[in-house]
């Protein structure tokens, strides 16, 4: 099946993935042409997420749905996704090139975590706790707490609230406990989210694309250093060249006149 042969209104899945990470979200074809089909964007908080995911971004977008013929669940790997303006409303423009233009079979990857501290709430059966969100997975997240947190059941309500590009988050996620690690005197409790929630899944993406952004940015930073020290190193080294060049002149300079006296002697 081809890309251009969605049909209007049909529901689709979303993936946007960066290496083994990956967010979805469900939307609507609402129209196409020769060149691109056009969805539903993801709202959040009342407003369109504006994305813009192409092939130098790093991200990579694919997308899932049902086959119109066979109804079989295809995909279509590493296509392109633009915010558009499309009869005065905000859509996403998908389009395919070459062989992505043909869809193939689905393959979904598993998530890993990401460093966040945040602060939080964690509310049971014994009341509310004051704890730290060290990280983050698509399925769950680790929290830390003093020893003196004793959770007297294995359900949790977790509230943080959490802001990233001035897009703020709020949540109040359910969990259970899936397990706890006393570590020099503190708890770390790994919590397994009950049900699918989208917000979260954006929360986390954006976390991973900032931490991505941070370590790219470090790694400029060190590069640019070293590059900097070479080029430092390069003009001593210059320096010293030269100065060893004007010593051995000096001397060749003095041993000749020091021969031309002798001659004239």
């Amino acid at each position: 099946m081809k890309l251009l042969e969605l049909l209007k209104n049909q529901e689709i899945n979303v993936q946007l993935m960066w290496e083994k990470e990956k967010i979805e979200f469900s939307a609507m074809v609402v129209d196409s042409d020769k060149n691109a089909v056009y969805i539903t964007p993801y709202i959040h908080n009342g407003s369109e997420l504006k994305l813009n995911v192409t092939n130098d971004t790093g991200v990579v977008c694919n997308l899932y749905a049902n086959d119109t013929v066979t109804n079989e669940r295809v995909s279509w790997k590493g296509i392109e996704l633009t915010t558009v303006n499309k009869n005065d409303s905000i859509v996403y423009c998908i389009k395919a090139h070459g062989f992505n233009n043909v869809s193939n079979n689905e393959d979904r990857r598993e998530h890993e975590r990401v460093i966040v501290q945040v602060d939080a709430s964690v509310l049971n059966d014994e009341g509310t706790e004051q704890v730290i969100i060290h990280d983050i997975s698509d399925n769950g997240l680790g929290i830390y707490a003093t020893d003196h947190f004793v959770p007297t059941s294995r359900h949790l309500t977790i509230y943080f609230t959490d802001n990233i590009d001035e897009r703020l988050f709020n949540f109040k996620l359910e969990c259970d406990i899936a397990r706890i690690v006393n570590q020099n005197g503190n708890l770390i409790i790994g919590c397994r989210l009950l049900g699918e929630n989208k917000d979260y899944q954006i929360y986390e993406f954006m976390k991973r694309l900032k931490t991505r952004y941070s370590h790219l940015v470090k790694e400029d930073n060190k590069d640019t250093e070293e590059d900097n020290s070479v080029k430092e190193n390069n003009v001593d080294e210059s320096a010293d060249i030269k100065e060893s060049g004007d010593v051995e002149a000096s001397r060749d300079v003095k041993d000749s006149n020091e021969i031309k006296e002798s001659a004239c002697a």
